[in-house]
């Protein structure tokens, strides 16, 4: 495989970009079952912030499809 399109910085850029928002999304969860029971208007912003990551993990891994299969990289 070409090195330019094996280490395709757009695409980097899209998987780290995806990377990240699973990072965030697995400290949110956890912290989303440590307000179990304790605090209701802060885990209601927290299931809200949950979705909004999962929102976001799909935009960019549709991003990341399309690039691929733009670039077939």
């Amino acid at each position: 495989m070409d090195l330019t399109i094996q280490y395709c910085p757009d695409r980097r850029n899209l998987e780290e970009k995806v990377w990240v928002l699973v990072s965030r999304l697995s400290g949110l969860t956890g912290r989303l079952l440590g307000l179990v029971g304790k605090d209701h208007q802060t885990f209601a912003l927290t299931q809200t912030a949950c979705t909004e990551a999962r929102a976001d993990i799909v935009e960019f891994r549709r991003q990341l499809d399309i690039h691929r299969a733009a670039h077939r990289c």
